[in-house]
């Protein structure tokens, strides 16, 4: 990786922005921003499968849970960074399907460190620290339900976004589709409907 490009590239951009990359305070974020991009950009040098560690097992249903691996994922469109911690999949999958058909946004499963270093067209991942056989099954499950609902959406936009007082989350699209998300622990009647705990339901479709 050109560290010193990285660095010259960031001064020119302050200075664009107008800013004096010589004075104090600025001095050193050309540096810093090098070594950023040199951390998250790591898995561009690396090879995945050395951090991939597989064991001889005849069977084997027990869950092993890899917890709070940070992770760096940069997006092509503006050159968004996006980070934080892995979603825990045995506990927080369904959430993260709730609030990917909220927001109409499609759900990426991404193996990392390497994969999520490198540049990514992504809206919003569940990110699992290895890959296991057991995550397979509902994975692709995930990716169905999410797909039926994708196509009723189209390519339309959000309209409407509200939370009722009874804790539903009511999202409208332009194309007429209405979609009631429930993320509580109880079940909720909307419209003349039953939401169901930590469940969906397409209202309406005009």
């Amino acid at each position: 990786m050109d560290k010193e490009r990285i660095e010259n590239a960031v001064r020119e951009i302050l200075l664009a922005v107008g800013e004096d990359p010589n004075r104090p305070g600025l001095l050193e974020t050309p540096k810093r921003v090098a070594n950023m991009y040199e951390e998250i950009f790591a898995g561009l040098t690396e090879d995945p499968k050395q951090h991939i560690k597989l064991f001889d097992e005849v069977s084997n249903d027990e869950m092993v849970i890899v917890k709070d691996i940070p992770f760096y994922s940069m997006v092509f469109r503006g050159c968004t960074a996006l980070s934080g911690e892995s979603v825990n999949l045995a506990a927080d999958e369904n959430t993260t399907i709730l609030k990917c058909i909220e927001s109409g946004l499609p759900l990426t499963y991404t193996l990392y460190k390497n994969y999520s270093s490198s540049l990514l067209t992504v809206d919003q991942s569940a990110l699992a620290g290895a890959l296991f056989e057991s995550s397979r099954e509902r994975i692709v499950s995930s990716y169905k339900e999410l797909k039926g609902v994708f196509e009723k959406l189209g390519s339309s936009a959000i309209k409407e976004h509200r939370i009722e007082e009874s804790g539903l989350r009511v999202t409208v699209f332009e194309n007429g589709v209405r979609i009631a998300v429930n993320e509580t622990d109880a079940d909720i009647a909307f419209n003349g409907e039953t939401v169901k705990s930590m469940s969906y339901k397409i209202i309406t479709v005009v």
